[in-house]
Order: structure tokens, then sequence, then C-alpha cells
């Protein structure tokens, strides 16, 4: 049997996003209004920088590149 792949949380969709968006991470900054270097430790691989985003600043950053949460779809039973 195939083994299910867990889905990405919030966090890594929005990183994937920003990764697959063609604009550089000044230039989402800009968009979004917000610190380069938040979105710069946001998106860093080192383990020990804190990675995290205010849902405010995570909001502003989906704006910019034109995401919306939506529900996910529920499987058919």
């Amino acid at each position: 049997m195939a083994k299910k792949s867990k889905p990405l949380l919030i966090d890594a969709q929005l990183r994937e996003a920003i990764r697959n968006s063609g604009l550089t991470l000044i230039q989402i900054s800009e968009q979004a209004g917000i610190a380069g270097g938040a979105l710069s430790r946001f998106m860093t691989d080192d383990p020990a920088a804190f990675r995290d985003l205010r849902m405010a600043t995570a909001a502003r950053v989906a704006d910019a590149l034109g995401l919306e949460l939506v529900p996910k779809r529920k499987p058919k039973t």
C-alpha cells in the first residue's frame, strides 16, 4: 500500500508559495509592507533561527502573493 503523505501545514505552504512566486524576498517584503529581515528569518533553513511570522505579518505576505485561506476538501464517503 502506498503511504499517504502528510498535508503541508500553513507555514510550509506559505514558504512554498514564496519560493514559487518568482519574486525576491525583498520584492515580497516591500509589497507586503513588512521588514525584509522578518521574511528572511522565516525562510531560513537554520533550525536555530526563529522562523515564525506573526499572523498579521503572514496575512500581509499572503495578500501580497494573492493567496487566500480556504477550507480543505472533505473526502467523499
